[in-house]
């Protein structure tokens, strides 16, 4: 999200999702009113968002925009540990993700997909993102990195204008537990985003992430 905030814009992209929490489960097919995800970080959302990244680079693959998404991840954790990418996982997601294809079918049928991208191509896009491996000690840098206003603490580099850090920490805050954010937030009360591998990324804002 936080990625196609920065390449695309903050008015197209909203234009494809929302900014509301869903308090439905992560794969759940149920979209807005509008026929829009409830927000990026629920499957119909991350989909959408992989449609955006698609749809703005026609001439380049899903694995190559794969490797930008990689790069990204690679410089918000400082780079000092290689970003990895699992074609087993990859092939496993591919062959068994017939949920997430059935909500890219959906959402093409309901409003369209961004600048009319080939869906296979977007589906190949966001099951390649859900194949990227790192670690945790990773994750935590990236986390601090969101939590410095998009300056990595480990490189020094600005990764992300601190304007797009805080929606994409507003977006975390609310969604980023999915239906569990709203007993998450009034408990721990900070931005975090589960994963389906298990991993956790807590933002505490100002002060230090943690994975």
């Amino acid at each position: 999200y936080a990625y196609a905030l920065k390449t695309e814009g903050e008015s197209f992209t909203l234009q494809h999702v929302g900014t509301e929490p869903s308090g439905r489960p992560f794969n759940d097919l149920t979209l807005m009113p509008d026929h829009r995800p409830f927000n990026p970080s629920v499957n119909a959302g991350a989909i959408i968002i992989a449609g955006l990244i698609a749809s703005a680079s026609p001439q380049h693959s899903a694995r190559t925009l794969t490797q930008e998404i990689m790069d990204f991840w690679f410089a918000l954790s400082g780079e000092h540990e290689e970003v990895r990418f699992s074609q087993e996982t990859m092939v496993s997601e591919r062959d068994t993700g017939h949920n997430n294809f059935a909500i890219a079918h959906l959402l093409s049928a309901r409003r369209g997909l961004p600048r009319n991208v080939d869906l296979q191509k977007m589906m190949e896009l966001y099951l390649s993102c859900c194949s990227i491996e790192m670690t945790a000690s990773m994750l935590s840098v990236a986390a601090a990195t969101l939590a410095n206003g998009g300056i990595c603490p480990t490189s020094g580099a600005q990764i992300l204008p601190t304007e797009i850090v805080k929606k994409t920490l507003s977006v975390m805050q609310f969604s980023g537990m999915y239906d569990n954010a709203g007993s998450f937030l009034y408990e721990v009360g900070l931005p975090a985003k589960s994963g389906v591998a298990g991993a956790v990324m807590v933002i505490v804002p100002n002060l230090m992430g943690f994975a």
